[in-house]
């Protein structure tokens, strides 16, 4: 992930608010990115968007 995004300011406010860890809160919203995106990839495909 890089750190140039506009809402980066924002996820670091909600981690020090929070008390957790920025590489806690990497790792748990990392599993749901990585998921969304293969679902994503899976239906495009099967509708012909992307081909194989």
């Amino acid at each position: 992930m890089h750190l140039l995004s506009l809402l980066q300011g924002s996820i670091y406010v909600l981690v020090g608010l929070l008390g957790i860890d920025i590489g806690d809160h990497i790792r748990f919203a990392a599993k749901y990115a990585i998921r969304t995106a293969l679902v994503m990839t899976i239906v495009a495909v099967l509708f012909g968007i992307i081909s194989i």
